[in-house]
């Protein structure tokens, strides 16, 4: 929650660190030299923390949750490589 309890803004605020956290360690998180536990092991201790510092006691609604889950499993995708395919579409 921010000064004026607007959580809206805070949750945005706080997809908005992760994003740029995620680009700071992107070097390495895109890499394909890097194996997938290094990645995650990163991952883990420089952005996934970014979620964690000041939101222990926030209560958060179920739409609040989502963003943050769709953030972070834009991350993720983003670390495996993996491409969003319609269903049926060959590669």
């Amino acid at each position: 929650m921010n000064a004026s309890g607007d959580r809206d803004a805070a949750v945005t605020t706080r997809a908005r660190i992760l994003w740029e956290k995620f680009k700071e360690c992107g070097e390495l998180l895109n890499s394909k030299k890097f194996s997938l536990k290094t990645k995650g092991i990163v991952y883990r201790s420089c952005v996934r923390s970014a979620i964690l510092y000041g939101s222990e006691t926030w209560c958060l609604w179920e739409n609040e949750m989502a963003v943050l889950r769709m953030t972070e499993r834009a991350m993720v995708r983003a670390i495996c490589g993996a491409i969003w395919r319609k269903r049926g579409q060959k590669t």
